[in-house]
């Protein structure tokens, strides 16, 4: 994961996520301010598969793209109904009054606070020349950090 952070575009990225080498997996969301390019990587140690991004998408602590389908994993009740809860709110619409809307839902918390604890959430927009971004320590702390990065 930490190798991506060197690369110098996003087709770079992609092709460090598609490396064996590596013990455990993740979901990366990554996106390219220049293109507008934005994809949905889900890369287990025993693979990597790559979607381009064309609607909003929500993604839990499991694998849900169909291609990994017969990998063992646990799936967590919590990550299971966050997933469902941001699955839903994203088909309902509520993506219109921004991001935050989801993340920080009361009715089935995808924000955890207690034993499964959501240190931050962040929302990053990106634009042809610039990144701007946000860091909400909880819901009643919203935009702890924010800023722009701007791209050459």
């Amino acid at each position: 994961s930490r190798a991506i952070l060197s690369a110098k575009g996003l087709d770079e990225a992609i092709e460090i996520l598609k490396r064996k080498d590596r013990a455990s997996g993740y979901h990366h969301n990554l996106g390219e301010a220049k293109t507008g390019r934005l994809v949905s990587v889900e890369a287990p140690a025993s693979g990597c598969v790559v979607r381009e991004v064309a609607s909003p998408r929500a993604h839990a602590n499991h694998l849900l793209f169909g291609e990994f389908d017969g990998l063992e994993q646990t799936i967590s009740v919590s990550s299971r109904n966050r997933q469902e809860a941001a699955d839903r709110m994203i088909a309902e619409g509520a993506l219109a009054e921004g991001a935050e809307a989801v993340l920080f839902d009361e009715t089935t918390p995808i924000y955890a606070n207690g034993s499964d604890q959501t240190l931050a959430t962040s929302v990053f927009a990106l634009f042809p020349d610039r990144v701007e971004w946000r860091v909400h320590a909880a819901p009643d702390e919203r935009d702890t950090f924010s800023g722009t990065i701007r791209v050459v």
